[in-house]
């Protein structure tokens, strides 16, 4: 597809329902709230969430993507001191610092800078635009306390959402959507299965989909790891 034919706004269409859903209180549907009510935040976790991401990477990302430097920058950012100084507290107080974990994500000499211009991917049928100048506006709005009080899985989920739609960089924001979720709750979660769920910009059905596969599978993790710790 041509990058001068128009196609929907991926961004607009996912702002849209990110408005739907703090209208809504973020009420999930039964599915989810049965999920989410199982999930136990208070549950500590036994594994560093990097460790989560590191093999995914090994696993799934690096073999799909031939291409060794960028997979040794994938795996060096995940000891950044934004990483393993506690991502959560950092953000809260600083949603730029984020520019500077892409930096060495990508092989930057400093901070990356979010986008200026209209992004195409998906071979040219998702269109991510600046909204009108307000990008960066709309996703440090992603970091505010509102969204730091919602339920771990949710917030990941929106997180993961908005770096997928909302596109901030140029690259990697794939790799950056996976670290926000992983991180929001803790690495408990195989994210093999979470990143092939369909996911349309905008769908509602989706979203709560993926916060409700995200739950369930946080929860039957924490239960293994009892049942193996127990058995030991």
């Amino acid at each position: 597809m041509r990058e001068d034919t128009p196609t929907p706004d991926a961004s607009e269409r996912h702002l849209a329902l990110r408005a739907s859903l703090a209208r809504q209180g973020h009420a999930p549907p039964l599915a989810a709230k049965t999920a989410l009510a199982a999930f136990d935040a208070r549950a500590p976790s036994d594994e560093a969430p990097s460790a989560c991401l590191t093999e995914y990477t090994l696993r799934v990302d690096a073999p799909a993507h031939d291409d060794p430097a960028r997979n040794e920058r994938t795996l060096r950012a995940m000891s950044e001191p934004l990483f393993s100084e506690g991502i959560l507290g950092i953000l809260q107080d600083d949603p730029r610092s984020l520019e500077t974990w892409m930096g060495a994500l990508l092989g930057l000499s400093g901070r990356a800078s979010l986008r200026t211009r209209e992004s195409y991917a998906r071979g040219g049928t998702h269109t991510y635009s600046t909204l009108e100048g307000a990008l960066a506006e709309r996703w440090t709005a992603g970091f505010s306390a509102e969204v730091f009080a919602l339920h771990p899985v949710i917030r990941g989920a929106r997180w993961y959402f908005d770096a997928i739609f909302l596109h901030p960089f140029d690259d990697g924001n794939a790799r950056l959507a996976r670290a926000l979720l992983v991180f929001s709750i803790e690495g408990r979660v195989d994210l093999a299965p979470l990143v092939w769920l369909p996911k349309r910009p905008g769908s509602a059905e989706d979203f709560w989909r993926f916060v409700t596969v995200c739950a369930l599978q946080s929860v039957a993790r924490d239960r293994r790891r009892y049942h193996e710790r127990t058995l030991r």
